[in-house]
């Protein structure tokens, strides 16, 4: 069973297995599988006195910074004119692609409590210009009447969703208020 850090990484982790049914990913990736440091351990050494001698004594300044995108996704070719383009940042299309047809993405919730999404903004510009590698922010679903845009609205809502607003308790998703309709109508309604 997989872990998530969020409802909403686990809701667009059932998105991606249903498009992967179709062919169009070839592989998809968890955070805990790919880690980018953005910065070294920076050390310096001070001179201790000993009883009998100096020593130098290693201390550490500032620990690493690593990043880990919440999903790495590989796009078999087929994907290519559906999903993303070969021109990047096409509005048009779903998802930013790097080199080799891989797809970085962070999650973020609707309302973000931490502010986590401040911080990701800035592993996003260290990644592009440390690594070249765009890591696209995605917000699965919002909730309440005026929810607005968001990535299910504007796609699909997964069958596994669905599935799990039957069971009781705390884990249950939300109540979203609006429709999107099932993959079947989303790649209908996309020609595809």
């Amino acid at each position: 069973m997989l872990n998530f850090d969020s409802k909403e990484e686990k809701y667009f982790y059932y998105w991606l297995e249903e498009i992967k049914t179709l062919g169009f990913i070839d592989k998809i990736e968890r955070g805990d599988e790919i880690a980018f440091t953005l910065s070294e351990k920076v050390v310096d050494t001070r001179k201790v006195q000993m009883k009998t001698k100096d020593k130098d004594v290693e201390f550490s300044l500032l620990q690493p910074h690593v990043y880990t995108p919440d999903f790495r996704i590989t796009w078999n070719q087929s994907a290519k004119g559906k999903f993303f383009s070969v021109s990047n940042f096409d509005d048009r299309f779903l998802f930013v692609v790097n080199s080799g047809c891989i797809s970085y993405i962070e999650i973020k919730p609707a309302f973000d409590a931490q502010n986590m999404t401040r911080l990701f903004g800035i592993n996003q510009k260290w990644m592009m210009q440390k690594f070249g590698i765009f890591v696209q922010k995605i917000i699965p679903y919002k909730t309440g009447k005026k929810a607005g845009n968001c990535f299910f609205k504007e796609t699909f809502v997964p069958q596994q969703f669905i599935k799990d607003r039957a069971i009781v308790g705390k884990d249950k998703p939300p109540l979203l208020h609006f429709d999107s309709g099932t993959l079947e109508e989303f790649i209908k309604k996309m020609n595809f």
